[in-house]
């Protein structure tokens, strides 16, 4: 049976297991959806013959995506009567990866493809960021005379397949899509239109891969990602292993191919052999990133967006990514954003200017950079919300969920914010904090009137009740924000916990799990002096 909730949920038997297991995980109810849920989880079980009441079993923090395996309950004990899973959401994610085939969706180009179906709708500024290739031949479209014209702007997309090149879209537009999701696609769409910043993704994803260099190397050649197999080459150098494969009787050339040897790993040894240890391939390729000065070949794909008296210049795809529908426009086509009284007073009260905020905000949109310093995340959750950059305030929530609150004044002061803008993960993140970590800090915080008067009578019971009666307080594990990654799990009477999947008689000290083989770190009584 698949029970369902209003989340995406999940319980259901194993049928083809010697032994009972439940098989926990989730389900998404559309096509195209990443998500993933952080949750406390605790099971219950109860022995009908001894009319016993549920009692918990095991627990742990575990993590439940579309992309994880399920977590499995291994019943060992024929008695059990009842079995009760419990659940408290953490942190949750949730996002519908674009149909670029909407008639309704956005976008100022179309990418035809021979396959007969309908055309890819997408943002000419973005691809000719992402591809200086693309840029020249996106260009034309930029032009007053085109954009005058009426005429809808197209290109034949002949160098790969339309499956290749949605991959490519959904690492432009999406933060949520896994590089390895369908790598391989990925990677022949990337290398065909030179994406760029993608394709520096892709060379770091082959090198750091848990892999024998030499199968890398091929798995490059595969993919045409020639960078990567120069750079692999490089290392292999540098760390003795060619010169041991040689001794070996390695054959490159037939491992490779004449071409592949000659012209791009054999000027990579070369380059090994005559530099410095220390001494890098290359270097990644940068964005041409310029608020100030963008270069001419930029220009076309540029907007003005005045801010204060100050003029930045943002690529226009990147706007309209995070959404510029609620921007205004001057007379000349410059964007202006607009700044209500509470936004003034908060950037008054923390010594901000809005010139700082924008500028901040509009680097942190850079492709290759999503840094941001701290204190100019609530400003642009402010501006975003006020904009319906609805985007851009889930990626700024999670800088807030990772920052965490070390008094009374501060914790009170982000669940307010967070009440505010609706950031449940904030609010989640910290109801788990309040359990174990900050309940002190809490203690403070209910007695306050801010408290009493701007957080809701909801927000307010759950609180105490995590105060008083908070999962993580009988456990640390279930105080913890790091899921766990033993999923399969046993069940009996009156304990289970993780599996054994190893020879307990070659287990070393690193491997111990110190929970489940000295019990809670707060049970140990400590010695008086």
């Amino acid at each position: 049976m698949l029970c369902r909730t209003s989340k995406p949920d999940f319980v259901k038997p194993s049928l083809n297991s010697d032994q009972e297991e439940i098989h926990i995980y989730g389900e998404a109810r559309e096509e195209n959806i990443e998500w993933r849920f952080l949750a406390q989880v605790r099971i219950l079980a109860a022995i009908n013959e001894a009319h016993s009441s549920l009692r918990v079993v095991d627990y742990d923090i575990f993590e439940f995506s579309n992309r994880t395996k399920p977590l499995t309950l291994i019943n060992r004990d024929h008695r059990l009567s009842h079995i009760r899973i419990e659940i408290r959401y953490v942190n949750q994610f949730y996002e519908k990866l674009p149909n670029f085939t909407e008639e309704s969706r956005s976008g100022d180009i179309l990418l035809n493809f021979s396959d007969g179906k309908p055309s890819l709708k997408v943002h000419s500024s973005l691809m000719a960021l992402y591809s200086p290739n693309m840029a020249k031949n996106l260009e034309k479209f930029q032009t007053s005379e085109f954009l005058h014209s009426g005429k809808q702007a197209e290109i034949d997309m002949t160098e790969c397949d339309r499956e290749d090149f949605v991959e490519v879209l959904y690492q432009i537009y999406s933060q949520a899509r896994p590089l390895w999701a369908d790598f391989r696609r990925l990677s022949r769409g990337a290398v065909a239109y030179q994406i760029l910043p993608v394709m520096e993704r892709i060379i770091k994803h082959l090198i750091e891969f848990d892999m024998p260099i030499i199968q890398k190397i091929k798995e490059a050649i595969k993919l045409g990602v020639e960078d990567a197999i120069g750079e692999l080459a490089f290392t292999a150098e540098k760390l003795g292993i060619w010169s041991y494969l040689i001794g070996t009787g390695f054959d490159p050339k037939a491992e490779f191919g004449d071409d592949i040897y000659h012209r791009l790993i054999c000027p990579a040894l070369i380059q090994a052999k005559r530099t410095p240890h220390f001494a890098r391939y290359r270097f990644p390729y940068k964005l041409p990133y310029s608020l100030e000065n963008p270069t001419e070949m930029e220009m076309p794909f540029m907007v003005p967006l005045k801010v204060s008296g100050k003029t930045f210049f943002v690529n226009k795809g990147i706007l309209q990514l995070y959404n510029d529908s609620e921007m205004a426009t001057g007379n000349n086509g410059e964007r202006y954003f607009r700044i209500n009284v509470e936004l003034s007073k908060y950037l008054e009260s923390k010594d901000l200017t809005i010139q700082q905020v924008i500028e901040a905000m509009l680097n942190y949109m850079n492709p290759q950079n999503h840094r941001i310093r701290i204190e100019f995340v609530r400003p642009v959750i402010m501006i975003a919300n006020e904009h319906k950059m609805f985007k851009l305030v889930k990626e700024m929530e999670q800088f807030l969920v990772d920052e965490p609150p070390m008094t009374s004044e501060l914790l009170l002061d982000q669940l307010v914010f967070a009440q505010r803008y609706n950031l449940k993960n904030v609010i989640g993140q910290t109801l788990l904090r309040i359990e174990v970590n900050f309940v002190n800090i809490a203690y403070n915080l209910i007695e306050t009137e801010i408290f009493k008067k701007h957080i809701s009578k909801d927000l307010q019971n759950k609180i105490m009740d995590r105060i008083v009666s908070g999962w993580g307080q009988s456990s640390w594990r279930l105080a913890d924000c790091i899921p766990t990654k033993k999923l399969r799990r046993f069940i009996e009477g009156d304990c289970g916990g993780p599996t054994s999947n190893h020879d307990a008689d070659l287990v070393t000290f690193n491997e111990i799990n110190s929970h489940y083989a000295f019990g809670e770190p707060h049970a140990a009584k400590a010695e008086q002096e």
